[in-house]
């Protein structure tokens, strides 16, 4: 059951969050992952990554960033190891553990400043164990915030 707390932590989220507009069908905008594995044990499980963009439709900046691993055990993002963007920013990145006939579900959140907004955008994408070696694939970003830098 939805609470009225919960109402109003939308509401208010809505009041200052500034939602992108819905992209058009040609606005198409990915990150590709690659050297992507993935290691378990009875405990956890241990992932690695690089993942990059080209510059977006609308503006986002290009982006390339190396080292992104960490491990399922919490499912927290983590701040890749080296992560080249022109605008202050940062790439973070996490992994939920699926069990073994599914694979992982690799979320990527970038976030950056750009002429007094602060931007986020996050996607993720399931992927099948790679009991195989590296996978390479695609991550399409299906959240896009903005939020006004404070002055």
């Amino acid at each position: 059951m939805f609470s009225k707390l919960s109402a109003l932590t939308v509401l208010a989220t809505a009041a200052t969050a500034i939602a992108a507009p819905a992209a058009a069908a040609t606005d198409k905008y990915q990150w590709l992952v690659t050297g992507y594995t993935n290691t378990c044990t009875a405990a956890t499980c241990y992932y690695g990554f690089n993942v990059s963009g080209e510059t977006g439709p609308r503006g986002q900046p290009a982006f390339d960033a190396t080292g992104c691993s960490g491990n399922t055990i919490p499912t927290t993002l983590k701040s890749c190891a080296v992560v080249g963007l022109d605008l202050p920013g940062d790439v973070e990145t996490s992994e939920e553990n699926l069990g073994i006939d599914v694979g992982a579900n690799v979320f990527v959140k970038l976030s950056f400043h750009q002429e007094g907004v602060e931007y986020t955008y996050t996607g993720n994408q399931t992927v099948k164990p790679t009991f195989g070696g590296p996978l390479e694939f695609y991550i399409t970003p299906t959240v896009v915030t903005g939020v006004p830098d404070k002055a």
